[in-house]
């Protein structure tokens, strides 16, 4: 996640933008929306959707393809497990 904190790529700048726009309109009621709109958001809510699946499969392929990214989060997993050890013995 280093890599990601000091220089974010695109796609990893798009990700948070999207979730803090969601994040942003968590609690807004949406009784208010008439039928028209409701169905409007529904097909671009479906359209996100689709669109959040090709990303999630572009960047599984990825990994799956790169044996450095795969013992990168291997060492990060590893580092996780011996952190969350030290902080249960002390």
């Amino acid at each position: 996640m280093t890599a990601i904190a000091n220089h974010p790529h695109r796609v990893t700048t798009a990700i948070a933008g999207v979730r803090t726009e969601l994040t942003s309109v968590a609690a807004v009621p949406v009784w208010s929306m008439d039928p028209a709109e409701t169905v409007a958001a529904l097909v671009e809510v479906n359209a996100a959707k689709a669109q959040l699946a090709d990303l999630e499969a572009r960047l599984t392929r990825l990994l799956a393809s790169s044996a450095v990214l795969q013992q990168t989060l291997r060492l990060e997993a590893a580092h996780r497990l011996l952190r969350d050890a030290i902080d249960a013995a002390a």
